[in-house]
């Protein structure tokens, strides 16, 4: 500051000080005064708080609420939130009957938006396609972006009703007798497949040993990967 210059708070106002506490409440106004070579000169600026726009873009909290959600039987909820979020929907809290009109219920930073494919998501009111895995993106109140991966993992359950586990070498194929809810494609995984294989529904007897075979499904879609389920089969001569 230029020597003799003073400070006050509005003309003929306070003093301002290296001490002087600023309301800004209101615009403060500051004159400025001096008297160079005898020549009496003023000058005004007013001050105006501006705070930061908020650039917090987090989700908080992502959940199917069974009131919300046609097949439910209880609310589900994301464990962690991070870059992939994962809605796991056990056996015992049921299935979605429309993951394509599914209603997500979420929290997410003050003064912030939920956008999905551009279209801008109202917590437990917007219908979103979960059939498939999707990407959220939160917009910060200054535009700053931040995305989420979000896909629902219902559980799938794999039904093996073969009971015989035993044959002869030269047995006809007979029907494996698998199933899984998801109605998903079962994959099956023999140590031994010379002796016992899974071929196009049926199972297939080879040569004499004895064989584990593991019916796998990994998920795709809206499920999640089915706990795995073996037999082991017993082929003689």
């Amino acid at each position: 500051m230029w020597p003799g210059v003073s400070l006050t708070l509005g003309a003929g106002g306070q003093a301002i000080t290296p001490t002087t506490v600023f309301d800004f409440t209101n615009p403060v106004e500051v004159v400025a005064t001096a008297s160079p070579f005898g020549h009496p000169l003023s000058q005004t600026v007013t001050l105006t708080f501006h705070e930061d726009l908020s650039k917090a873009c987090d989700i908080i909290s992502l959940k199917l609420e069974k009131s919300l959600t046609p097949g439910l039987l209880e609310d589900v909820e994301a464990d962690a939130i991070s870059q992939s979020c994962i809605l796991q929907v056990p056996t015992s809290a049921g299935a979605l009957s429309d993951a394509t009109g599914a209603k997500l219920t979420f929290s997410i930073s003050e003064n912030a938006k939920l956008y999905c494919k551009e279209a801008e998501l109202v917590s437990g009111v917007t219908a979103l396609d979960l059939s498939s895995p999707t990407v959220l993106t939160v917009v910060a109140q200054n535009g700053t972006r931040k995305s989420y991966g979000l896909r629902v993992a219902q559980a799938q359950v794999i039904t093996w009703e073969l009971s015989k586990l035993d044959y002869t070498y030269g047995d006809t194929p007979v029907d494996v007798q698998a199933t899984v809810n998801s109605h998903l494609p079962i994959t099956f995984v023999g140590e031994r497949p010379e002796v016992v294989t899974a071929v196009g529904g049926k199972l297939i007897v080879g040569v004499p040993g004895d064989a584990e075979l593991v019916a796998t499904q990994p998920g795709h879609g809206m499920w999640g990967a089915a706990q795995s389920v073996g037999k082991r089969f017993t082929v003689a001569k």
